[in-house]
Formats: C-alpha cells, structure tokens, sequence
C-alpha cells in the first residue's frame, strides 16, 4: 500500500492547480514556439558577430587583446546556457505552469534550470568584464588614469565579487548538496534564503549595466568629430540601454516570484526571467562585437567580398567546368613552340599543329604587354599614438 501511495505521489501534479483547472500532464500549454525562436535568434546572432569581431582582431588586424579571450570564453558559456534553456524547453517545456507536470519531473527540470543559472552567472560575469577591458583598451590606449580608466576598473572588480560570492552562496544554499534540484531527497536549504540573493544580484547587475553604458558616453561626445559621427558611434554603444532594460525586467521578475507568498509556480516564473537573461547577454555580446565591424568591412570594400561570394558559388565553379581552356589560351607545352617575329621554327614540317609562329597565333583584343613594380618603405612613430589619442579613437 506504500508503494501505491508513493507511485500515486509520483505522478501527482508537481502544484495544486487553481480551482477549476485540470492539470494537463500531456500536452500542457506552453509557450514554446516563442522561445525556441528566441532560443535560435541569440544562438545565431551572437555567433555571426562574434566570430566576425574573432576574425577581424585575430587574423585581420593580428592584434588581439585580453577581452578577446574572455569574449571567447564568455560566448562558450551563453552557447551551452542556451542548449540547457533548449533542454527546459523540449521537457517540460517554457512558460508552463507548475501544476502541468508531474512530482517526479520536477527534479529534471530543478536540475537543469540551476546549470542554466549558473551558467547565466558566469556568463554574464565574463561578457561584462570582456566589455570592461574593451573600454579600457578603446579609450585608454596608453594607460591613462582618467575617468574611463578607474570606472572601467571599479566596475570589473565589483562584477567579479559579485559573481563569486553568487556562486558560493547558491551552492552551499542546501544540505545534502543535490536537495538544490532532488525535493526528493531528505534534507534542507535553509543556509541561504536564495530567492533574497537573487534579488540582491539583480540588483547589482542592474547597477553594473548602467554603469558600463554611462562610461564611454562622455568620451565619445567630447571626441573632436561630426556629430554624426558621435551619434551613430553612441548608438552602436547604446544597444547597451536594451541591456538595462532586459536586466531590469529580469530583476522585476525575480522580486516577483520571491515575494508571491505561497511561493510556488517556479516552471512558469522561471521563463521570463531566463528570456531577459538571455536578450540581456546578446545585447552585450553587440556592444562588444559591432564597434570591430567597420574595421573589417573598411578593409574589404564591396568589390572584395561580391568576387569573394561568386568564387565560393557553387554556379561559378560549374560553369568554370564547363570551360574549355583550350579555346581561351594555348597550354603551357604550346609556349614552348611559339617563335618570335622573324624567328626560324626549330621544326621545317609545316603539318606539325605545334609549330606555331607568333604572327600567325590569333590576336586577342587586349593583353598584358607590361609589367612595373614598385618598392615602398614604411616607417613608424612611437609617439603618434599619444598625439592622436584625444581625437581618435582605434575603433574609427
């Protein structure tokens, strides 16, 4: 009979359902077509920008700095967030009530949105450093100690203490250690009040991204430029005010669900404040990527990269195929046989088809009759960094 109660218990819904609603174990509403998308957008976005920013410093400019790295390592963890989110999604779903899926899934799903958070915490950790050291590298260039510099500095110090300390508490928040996820398991996770850190590290994350947006905004205003110029470079920076924006919906979601009382609905609450994550680390992941682009599209104009596309096209290379080249120009064995003007032909036999003069081979309508080449020396100042550094920036 014990068993009978505990299998019944089992498959009990996970939250008792609102009056007069009937859980729905099989197909529970959800909102899953909207997230994947989400999903799929940041994945592909994030991707195409990071690697043309990798592409740009590592092999085009072959000037890497440290928050290159980091940019790297960071997107890594917001891949594999993703794929967690992902695995939330195909079981039980996003935004499906709580009351929608069974006790004995709830663990799964506990289990995958706590590496989801993690993940989310160590991320946003890396992407805001990376974001720091860049603003150090752009508007300190020669280790000034300006406003940028010890913003810039007090800022990454205070988002890696605020990472670490997150982490430590919210893994030692429970005794035995897998009670964080298994509800199942005998125990507690009364050592931490997780839902009041949280709310703490919303809070300061908040602060953080603000921050980050306010600190270049004053040096790129006061740079000697057109003010088109300055507003089309502050816009490129101002993807960071929809980071603000989806780190404060984060945070009103996350005070939300920690001070509805009973608590409960945490399959549901956790989506929205997950999606925010999510928007809130792409934009990042922009402010960091899009200032690099110009540099690589400077160096290759659009000449460059329509021959570049055509090359690749599988149509071109068919049609390449299809080309005899003997109809275009003579093989390289028939060079060995063409005579100058007025030359005698090693070869008397006038049926020979190798025995070809240079008056008597077909004219094209143009050629190359010649060649120049020219030499260049290229020097440079140490010092012209310095001179230049109030009124030029490297990402111009």
């Amino acid at each position: 009979m014990a068993n009978v109660t505990a299998a019944g218990f089992l498959d009990s819904p996970a939250l008792t359902p609102p009056d007069g609603v009937i859980p729905n174990f099989s197909n529970p509403p959800n909102m899953n077509d909207y997230a994947f998308a989400t999903l799929w957008i940041c994945a592909s976005l994030s991707s195409i920008v990071v690697a043309l920013r990798i592409y740009t410093r590592f092999f085009l400019l072959k000037s890497p700095h440290l928050g290159d790295y980091v940019l790297v390592i960071a997107w890594a963890l917001y891949l594999t967030e993703i794929g967690f989110i992902y695995k939330v999604g195909e079981k039980p779903g996003l935004f499906v009530h709580q009351w929608d899926i069974r006790v004995r899934d709830l663990p799964d799903f506990l289990h995958l949105s706590f590496l989801a958070t993690e993940l989310f915490i160590a991320f946003s950790s890396m992407i805001k450093t990376a974001i720091c050291l860049e603003w150090l590298h752009l508007f300190c260039p020669t280790g000034h100690h300006n406003f940028v510099f010890w913003a810039s500095w007090l800022v990454l110090w205070v988002n890696a203490i605020l990472c670490v300390i997150t982490t430590i508490l919210d893994n030692i928040a429970c005794t035995p250690y897998e009670r964080k996820w298994n509800i199942l398991l005998p125990g507690s996770c009364n050592r931490i009040d997780t839902p009041t850190l949280f709310m703490i590290n919303g809070t300061f994350n908040l602060v953080i991204d603000v921050a980050i947006f306010i600190i270049p905004q004053k040096t790129i205003w006061s740079l000697n430029l057109p003010a088109r110029m300055k507003l089309g470079t502050s816009t490129v920076f101002a993807i960071g005010l929809f980071a603000c924006g989806a780190a404060a919906g984060r945070l009103i979601m996350t005070i939300k669900t920690a001070t509805s009382k009973p608590v409960g609905d945490i399959t549901y609450s956790f989506s929205p404040v997950v999606v925010c994550g999510l928007v809130e680390g792409l934009c990042g992941i922009l402010v960091l990527c899009l200032p690099a682009l110009p540099k690589l599209f400077g160096a290759m104009n659009a000449a460059q990269i329509i021959v570049s596309i055509r090359s690749w096209s599988p149509i071109t290379r068919l049609q390449r195929s299809k080309e005899d080249p003997q109809t275009l120009w003579p093989s390289s064995h028939e060079f060995q046989h063409i005579n100058r003007p007025g030359s005698q032909s090693p070869s008397k036999e006038s049926g020979d088809p190798k025995h070809i003069t240079y008056d008597s081979y077909p004219r094209l309508e143009t050629a190359i009759l010649r060649t120049t080449s020219f030499g260049a020396e290229e020097s440079y100042d140490v010092d012209v960094a310095k001179r230049i550094h109030q009124t030029r920036h490297p990402w111009f």
